[in-house]
């Protein structure tokens, strides 16, 4: 109950909670979150795993960020742009130009268009690496 009102818990509100979590830099929270989603049946979509992707992906922790996109798919929740975006973001500001050509090959093969946030990311990798060569090859392809 809010308030002295009684108030449906659902996929939205508990969204809300993860994301919370994700936003305070707790990701450890975030999941734990996903998981009362899961006990409570409530089924966790798109917006629940992005959550704790950005939760990771803001404490620089790439590769557990990385898992959870794995775990959308066991799920059956398709990743989608944004996923892939946060997720190229997090290896990118790490530096880790080959995470993120092989997440961009990934989104390709999904079927999902990059867009100008996965470009820049593309392209800061590149600079964080000193591929000047790479960053103008990434800039090139933009569509």
């Amino acid at each position: 109950e809010i308030f002295g009102e009684a108030f449906p818990i659902d996929t939205f509100v508990a969204n809300m909670v993860v994301d919370a979590h994700a936003r305070a830099q707790r990701p450890g929270d975030a999941v734990r979150w996903l998981g009362k989603m899961v006990a409570m049946r409530l089924q966790p979509d798109e917006v629940s795993f992005n959550s704790v992707l950005n939760a990771f992906a803001q404490v620089g922790q790439a590769e557990e960020a990385a898992k959870w996109l794995d775990s959308m798919a066991v799920a059956g929740v398709m990743p989608s742009r944004i996923s892939f975006n946060t997720l190229m973001h997090a290896f990118s500001k790490a530096g880790k130009l080959e995470e993120v050509s092989t997440l961009m090959e990934k989104m390709r093969a999904s079927g999902i268009a990059p867009d100008a946030i996965t470009h820049m990311a593309a392209i800061d990798a590149c600079a964080k690496v000193g591929d000047a060569d790479g960053a103008v090859e990434a800039f090139n392809s933009m569509e």
